[in-house]
């Protein structure tokens, strides 16, 4: 039983102290983006580095997409963040219309196609899936920004939900994205499946982090639910990352 107990204890300590493990626990890396590439009218590709380890992330336009057009352009941000998570996470090859049209339904029931998925229901998802996700519904603006800014420098992601405000610099409506990494002057790179930038009409774009932490939205509600009834539910943020090893590419059953 000592034996038992000993090797146990030993394959702990070693995974600990994986080269993996090592950098996310570190957390002192920035990311630095290797590569931008437009590889089609709906789709960017960006490859960056945090920590000694290469990302690559595909990131969706909602506007024209061939099926469920208006749906998609008018609410489809969250529906191409989760198409990101689980194509750049797990290798899958699904598109954001098949995203919302199979996939959703399927995980969280025929009414989840109706109206867009929250936050909530993106990490209901993502936890189905098996990947790391934690959805903090209420924050303080200083909270959010210490718990972002070393989530992000361990190499994680982050998806928000932010209001447009004054400067309207998002959308004129609320509206979610995915922060992608974080350079060392504070600028976070962000994927936004809605707004073209002046890098090329891509889909990333740059912003000073505590403007986006400005902007964020918390839930004002107690009551989580999947999809979208109203504003007091749509707040929070969520925190993922990838997961340790090559991600294999894997075929989607339908596109």
């Amino acid at each position: 039983m000592k034996r038992i107990r000993s090797f146990v204890l030993l394959i702990l300590v070693l995974s600990l102290l994986s080269p993996a493990r090592q950098a996310f626990a570190a957390g002192k890396g920035y990311a630095s983006v290797d590569s931008i590439k437009n590889i089609s009218g709906l789709t960017c590709r960006i490859k960056l580095t945090v920590n000694d380890r290469q990302r690559t992330f595909l990131i969706y336009k909602q506007t024209g997409q061939k099926e469920d057009y208006t749906f998609l352009r008018d609410h489809g941000c969250t529906t191409c963040i989760l198409t990101t998570l689980l194509n750049s996470y797990k290798g899958y090859r699904f598109t954001p219309a098949y995203v919302h049209k199979k996939l959703i339904p399927r995980k969280l029931g025929r009414r989840a196609t109706s109206m867009p998925i929250k936050l909530y229901g993106m990490h209901k998802i993502l936890k189905k899936y098996h990947l790391y996700s934690r959805f903090i519904p209420r924050f303080s603006k200083a909270r959010a920004r210490e718990d972002i800014k070393d989530w992000l420098k361990k190499g994680g992601q982050v998806v928000v939900t932010v209001k447009s405000g004054k400067e309207d610099l998002w959308t004129h409506k609320h509206h979610s994205m995915i922060l992608l990494g974080l350079k060392r002057d504070g600028i976070a790179i962000i994927g936004d499946s809605a707004q073209e930038n002046h890098m090329g009409n891509l889909r990333i774009k740059e912003e000073k982090l505590n403007k986006v932490i400005k902007y964020m939205i918390p839930c004002t509600s107690r009551h989580y639910t999947y999809c979208w009834p109203g504003t007091s539910t749509a707040g929070g943020y969520i925190k993922c990352k990838m997961p340790a090893g090559k991600v294999k590419k894997i075929s989607a059953d339908k596109q």
